[in-house]
């Protein structure tokens, strides 16, 4: 049967038919997610004007597992969209290219650079200073997906338990 979750208690709110989505609006504007379960009333009562008193029956961590880890992941999704929220993508395209081509400068500076060297020419820099700068930052920017990856898989364990994790 499908129900609207409160997303921030993680109760039960109503029942919905069986056409809803995740996407109607009485969800979306109110915070809540659609989960499909089985018996989610614990016990109805009839009133004396006709109306039905439902109370519902509190969510199992099971049936909230599939919610909980895609909340995980959004926040993790998020978090790194953060770290580079100010760049243009366009530019995001090119860091592979970028660290590369420092690297192998690093390596050998007779090694062929042609974006760093674009780079260099405009920003009238020189090459060792820009080499450096994107080393620098690929190394920060890697260590900060390492703790934000490193994070959501310490929740995803606390969450699923250690059996999970036993492969690993």
């Amino acid at each position: 049967m499908k129900v609207a979750v409160n997303v921030q208690t993680k109760k039960i709110v109503d029942l919905l038919p069986d056409n809803a989505t995740a996407n109607t609006p009485f969800l979306i504007n109110n915070g809540y997610i659609m989960l499909d379960i089985e018996n989610p009333i614990s016990s109805h009562i009839e009133n004396e004007d006709g109306t039905i008193s439902i109370t519902f029956r509190d969510l199992t961590n099971a049936e909230l597992l599939p919610y909980t880890l895609k909340d995980i992941n959004k926040e993790y999704e998020d978090a790194v969209i953060n770290l580079a929220i100010d760049t243009p993508d366009s530019e995001k395209q090119t860091w592979l290219k970028q660290e590369s081509e420092a690297r192998a400068y690093l390596s050998d500076n007779t090694a062929l650079t042609p974006l760093i060297n674009a780079m260099c020419e405009t920003r009238k820099c020189t090459k060792e200073y820009i080499v450096n700068k994107i080393i620098e930052k690929a190394d920060a920017y890697t260590v900060a997906i390492g703790r934000l990856t490193g994070l959501r898989q310490a929740k995803e364990k606390e969450i699923l338990g250690a059996n999970k994790w036993q492969q690993y």
